[in-house]
């Protein structure tokens, strides 16, 4: 990324981490506002793409660990059942 007002070179940024690092409290608009006048450059997409997708995967991973902790805490919960649901999804996703 470049900022247009100094010309000064930074490393590759990914917005949406960036508020997901700042917080909730955090307003997206000062942010934006912030960054106004950067450019990103071209040779940043690829590393821009590797970061969205990982975080995808991340935040697929974080679901799906949600979904297990919700099924081994109902009343009556099968392990066995659980761990066929774990090997199904897990094999699904290769």
């Amino acid at each position: 990324m470049r900022c247009s007002k100094c010309g000064e070179r930074f490393t590759p940024i990914d917005l949406l981490s960036l508020l997901e690092y700042m917080g909730p409290r955090c307003d997206p608009a000062v942010v934006a506002d912030y960054l106004n006048g950067c450019v990103i450059e071209e040779g940043h997409i690829p590393q821009y793409v590797h970061t969205v997708r990982e975080k995808t995967v991340l935040r697929s991973l974080a679901r799906f660990g949600e979904e297990l902790r919700l099924m081994a805490r109902q009343h009556g919960a099968d392990p066995e059942e659980i761990r066929e649901y774990v090997r199904h999804r897990l094999g699904s996703a290769e």
